[in-house]
């Protein structure tokens, strides 16, 4: 359908919703082929639609059904008898499309079930004023209590500073908020990084992360840095390398040649999988044999990464730990425990595999060129 007449349908159907023609807030909404069969489109096209509503707040995806979210929900809609049945948590993760986030959110839905919880999961992906429209959504719908991954920008201080009902940061926090906060040791991680690569023999060192990064804080460099210091090793400056997650071409050309042209082993620790995975590529590319002149090791452990050859050493976050440290605390704060917020660490864990091990069978580090 062109873009102008879904246009006219969802200003259509928009109109309709706002005048109560079909139905209360709380009630059912149509399903995605019943809105397509009302509004004479495809299946497709109304697919669209209900997006295009989600994203006016009209309506909400509640377990496996559309309801009218468009006003205070009254006692006795279908919707809030069903979240009576079951108490409810609102999610907020800044990335879905991230594979550590949508992690992040399956094992938050998975424990908060345990515990006779529902959860109502809504992205931002980044953006302020859509997790603006999350946390009041939540609040609107009644939630308990509210597990974030808040974004970085300014403004969400003085949104968290205010809001209502109980919350936890999980695995990003935001300064000057008082709220129990679960984190991850990112600079234990990196620190891990580091050790390994000296205990399997590499003698020169290159950090690969991101170039939005470049003049933050990252605890994962400060961690790895920290431990080649440790053992008389340093990371010149010119060894902390920036990239566009989508230049292929620098890391062909620059990273390549600067591996290439490496005289001594070299550990190279990666901000995360996904750039490891590439690195290990480009060494392919260039004949450069991994792991005995080259180490590699990523950040996450993602489980594709299985599947590669050699596969890849990373650092395992322990989502389950971080999320049920987060759960257990904001249970406790929904069922009124008071006192000073939390601040707690999760210890990642490095899992060695092929792409860092150079040890041979009597466990000392091959050096041989």
């Amino acid at each position: 359908m062109p873009s102008k007449k879904k246009e006219i349908q969802i200003k259509n159907i928009t109109e309709k919703i706002l005048q109560g023609e079909f139905g209360a807030p709380g009630e059912r909404f149509m399903t995605t082929r019943e809105l397509g069969e009302y509004c004479k489109v495809s299946l497709v096209t109304a697919q669209g639609i209900m997006t295009e509503l989600r994203k006016k707040e009209l309506i909400l995806l509640y377990g496996k059904n559309f309801y009218l979210s468009y006003g205070r929900l009254t006692k006795n809609s279908p919707l809030q008898k069903r979240r009576e049945k079951k108490r409810l948590l609102g999610v907020h993760i800044t990335e879905l499309n991230n594979p550590y986030f949508s992690s992040l959110a399956r094992e938050v839905e998975i424990q908060t079930r345990e515990r006779g919880y529902e959860t109502i999961i809504v992205s931002s992906g980044y953006n302020f004023e859509e997790e603006y429209k999350a946390l009041k959504l939540f609040q609107r719908l009644g939630a308990d209590g509210v597990i974030s991954t808040p974004s970085k920008v300014q403004e969400v201080q003085n949104l968290y500073s205010r809001y209502t009902l109980p919350f936890v940061f999980l695995s990003s926090a935001v300064d000057g908020v008082d709220a129990d906060r679960v984190l991850i040791n990112n600079f234990a991680g990196g620190k891990s990084v580091a050790e390994h690569f000296i205990k399997n023999g590499y003698r020169s060192f290159i950090y690969v992360t991101l170039e939005k990064l470049r003049g933050k804080t990252d605890a994962r460099l400060d961690g790895f840095i920290e431990g080649l210091k440790k053992h008389g090793f340093t990371l010149p400056e010119n060894k902390v390398i920036y990239v566009d997650g989508g230049n292929n071409n620098f890391f062909s050309n620059y990273v390549g040649q600067l591996l290439y042209n490496e005289k001594l082993p070299t550990g190279v620790f990666c901000y995360h999988d996904l750039l490891a995975l590439e690195l290990m590529r480009v060494c392919r590319q260039y004949g450069i044999n991994v792991p005995r002149d080259v180490g590699v090791s990523g950040y996450d452990n993602l489980k594709l990464i299985q599947d590669m050859f050699p596969t890849l050493t990373s650092v395992d976050y322990r989502i389950n730990k971080l999320v049920s440290i987060a759960v257990d605390l904001l249970i406790k704060r929904i069922e009124g425990e008071t006192g000073e917020s939390k601040e707690l660490f999760v210890e990642p864990i490095l899992t060695i595999r092929g792409s860092s091990s150079r040890m041979d069978n009597t466990g000392v580090a091959d050096l041989k060129q």
